[in-house]
């Protein structure tokens, strides 16, 4: 949640099909809202029209048998639709019905606060996907009734943030979140973490809820006892008929509500007939709902990759799971503990709460180029224009006066966007075929930067390293330089990431992860790290480690990864072609539309290791499996005649073939040769079994010499402009070299990351 005052009241709401919890944040007081009529903190999801004002909550419930027609609720199941909701002659969409319902939720609050109230969070049901309009209809809702500042959060990960009752869970503890509420169903699966819960992942049923289980028991009343069926047909008016309804749902809850503590449930209607209901019968009208619940719960933990037995207890959230019929029956399918939170009735919204009081945490600080970083903007004719080429690619050098991109202006004239000074590519944060202004920031380069027309030349790096670094008790599998090259992240065979701020020496919390890291990817804008992990799945986490996204499907193990446009989206190879997902929901992305910026990527087609960006990549899936695992060498210019970008061939041969210099070949001995990585169409490094590191121009093509390492290199990667060099060894150690003169230096080691500071 971004606010403009870290210290204003948060309104937290569960609005439930049923029943609304809501809970004041202030300061670190929370404090429950009460209904002004009854003073229960349960506030049923209900409103009735009083003339031109409609009633909301428990004064709503006490009107609607006067006059039914003017009352509703359950209207949640409504929202997003758009369908009219008639109520006393009036129509209403159920959008303004939860308007009302907020804005009397904000009203109350602000009495208790003394305080405006202008920002809120919403929790929502799993099932509501990222584009699922009633995520906007919620924050269109509550935007209407002045909570401009709003933020959403899914129920069940909501429930396994409050404190569970008795015995704290335990780091690494695997938790089963089972929210059976009046009108949904929602699960996720939690893994404990010292400073903060990681979620696997959740899912939730929208046709299986308590209401469900409700309609069940009332054909079953209808069924065994005369009388109690509401009138259809004769002279009875549709109030009546309404009113009847109503009584039946009543009368159908009270029974199942008895039978949370007894056997056997007795009740009498208005018209004096006793039904009864046993808990033998619940549980029969019961297990098929309970069935379908308990099916999801095993894909979710199938997809997570986890097993039922892992699962240290299953926390049940919601008024329904207070039947033993409900804990009998996840007893016997699961095993583990059943668990609830210290709060029951509560339980999701004031988890809602211990995660609006981590808004601190949250905070994102502006990012500031490194020295010797510079975005570059121009001044367009008439303000804007389309960017129609990319002249170079990230990790190229390029003079003053070089061509850096094209555009084509409003009249169709074509302009070319010029470098004032000699420098490298860094990143770019324009697409091609996009629109560019006036004043954006289109690419970043490095000033000073190895290459053609830089005042620097690539050279063999000193020894020893300019730093070595231990923050690993396992081999060093995976390391990545953030696009601007201020950050390294690194992961070893056990599963853990570090994160390091190599300008102010800051390191950020190390990540434990379940299995060992493949590949990593990082995005300093946001400040986001992708790990790419052994048997397939990308987790994706932020810099502190708090903030775990849903985590990315893959079925093939990931071989590398890279972050492109400015962080909008994610790219990686997975040996079967190039996967993308749009960062801002984690859609999955076609690889055409894997624009702009691209940083380098690394498969095998066939028995042939390849290096390339993105765009040459999507070219390459375009293309099948070579049957003889070789890439002809005439293939090169058609991949890169599209701006395709450099393009480095390792073939079984023995002749490394970079795309970017047609014609040209560098021919080394590919023979046991491990470990490749390129830095643009400048520096090639080849990693051989046994230890030896060779550095190449693919400028010049020549051997610029060997890289003398006393441990086997296991991963490696130069930083975007070329002036570092890191390496991962199979002993922990993490070794940094500079490459050229003018690199900026690396700070020594320093403190933590204070919780909130983020990206600096």
């Amino acid at each position: 949640m971004i606010l403009a005052d870290l210290t204003a009241p948060v309104l937290c709401v569960d609005f439930g099909t049923s029943t609304t919890q809501a809970a004041l944040l202030k300061g670190d007081e929370v404090r429950l809202l009460h209904d002004p009529v009854g003073g229960s903190s349960n506030w049923p999801s209900a409103v009735y029209a009083e003339g031109d004002t409609l009633l909301v909550g428990r004064a709503a419930e006490r009107r609607k048998r006067v006059h039914p027609e003017r009352y509703r609720h359950e209207f949640k199941r409504d929202l997003g639709q758009g369908a009219p909701i008639r109520l006393g002659g009036v129509s209403r969409t159920a959008e303004e019905l939860l308007t009302t319902v907020l804005r009397t939720l904000r009203a109350e609050a602000e009495r208790l606060s003394g305080w405006p109230v202008t920002e809120a969070l919403l929790t929502f049901p799993a099932s509501y996907g990222p584009k699922d309009p009633r995520r906007g209809a919620m924050l269109e809702a509550a935007a209407h009734a002045g909570l401009g500042v709003a933020e959403l959060l899914p129920e069940p990960v909501a429930a396994a943030l409050s404190p569970p009752a008795g015995k704290p869970f335990a780091p690494g503890d695997l938790i089963l979140v089972y929210d059976f509420g009046g009108g949904t169903f929602d699960t996720a699966l939690v893994r404990v973490g010292a400073a903060g819960h990681e979620v696997l992942g959740h899912g939730a049923l929208e046709d299986c809820g308590g209401r469900d289980l409700d309609a069940r028991v009332a054909e079953e009343l209808q069924r065994k006892f005369a009388g109690v069926r509401p009138p259809t047909t004769g002279g009875t008016t549709p109030e009546a008929m309404l009113r009847a309804q109503l009584d039946l749902n009543d009368l159908s809850l009270e029974l199942k509500e008895q039978l949370s503590s007894g056997e056997n449930a007795e009740e009498f209607t208005r018209t004096d007939i006793q039904v009864t209901l046993d808990r033998k019968t619940l549980t029969g009208l019961a297990t098929p709902l309970l069935d379908r619940t308990i099916d999801r719960c095993g894909n979710l933990i199938r997809a997570a990759k986890c097993d039922v037995s892992q699962i240290t207890a299953v926390l049940t959230v919601g008024g329904t799971c207070r039947s033993p019929v409900v804990t009998d029956h996840l007893t016997r399918h699961f095993g583990a503990p059943i668990r609830q939170p210290e709060n029951a009735q509560h339980a999701v919204v004031l988890g809602a709460a211990v995660w609006a009081r981590a808004t601190p945490a949250r905070v994102i600080r502006p990012a500031r180029p490194a020295p010797g970083i510079t975005p570059l903007a121009w001044e367009l004719p008439s303000g804007r224009a389309e960017l129609i080429r990319q002249q170079t690619v990230t990790g190229d050098s390029f003079r003053a006066g070089d061509t850096l991109a094209r555009i084509r202006d409003r009249e169709g004239a074509i302009h070319h966007l010029i470098a004032d000074t000699s420098g490298t590519v860094v990143n770019w944060h324009a697409q091609v075929r996009h629109t560019v202004h006036s004043g954006d920031w289109i690419v970043t380069t490095a000033a000073g930067a190895s290459g053609a027309g830089s005042t620097a030349s690539p050279q063999l790096p000193a020894e020893p390293p300019l730093m070595e670094w231990r923050a690993h008790q396992a081999p060093v599998g995976a390391v990545a330089f953030s696009p601007d090259g201020r950050f390294l992240a690194t992961a070893d065979h056990h599963g853990t990431v570090t994160i390091r701020n190599l300008i102010t020496g800051e390191s950020a919390p190390t990540v434990e992860l379940a299995r060992p890291v493949t590949a990593l990817a990082v995005d300093s804008r946001r400040g986001l790290i992708a790990a790419g992990l052994e048997g397939g799945g990308i987790e994706i986490f932020d810099f502190a480690g708090e903030t775990r996204l849903p985590s990315v499907g893959t079925e093939d193990e990931i071989e590398t990864m890279t972050f492109g446009d400015a962080g909008a989206w994610l790219a990686a190879a997975d040996g079967s072609g190039t996967l993308g997902w749009a960062t801002d929901d984690w859609t999955e992305l076609a690889s055409e539309e894997l624009r702009g910026d691209a940083g380098g990527l690394a498969t095998r087609v066939g028995d042939a290791l390849l290096l390339g960006d993105v765009r040459a990549f999507t070219l390459l899936d375009t293309l099948g499996d070579l049957d003889d695992g070789l890439l002809p060498l005439a293939l090169f210019g058609g991949l890169t005649a599209d701006g395709g970008g450099p393009l480095v061939a390792v073939t079984p041969g023995g002749v490394l073939s970079a795309g970017h210099r047609p014609g040209a070949v560098v021919r080394i001995d590919a023979r046991h040769l491990a470990q490749v990585a390129r830095s643009g169409s400048r520096l090639l490094l080849a990693g051989y079994t046994g230890g030896d590191i060779q550095l190449w121009s693919l400028a010049g093509g020549e051997l610029l010499g060997d890289l003398g390492v006393s441990g086997e290199v296991l991963s490696m990667v130069f930083s975007p402009d070329g002036g570092r060099l890191a390496v991962g060894q199979d002993d922990g150690a993490v070794l940094i070299w500079n490459l050229t003169d003018d690199a900026p230096p690396v700070a020594p080691a320093g403190a933590m990351w204070a919780p909130g500071s983020g990206p600096s």
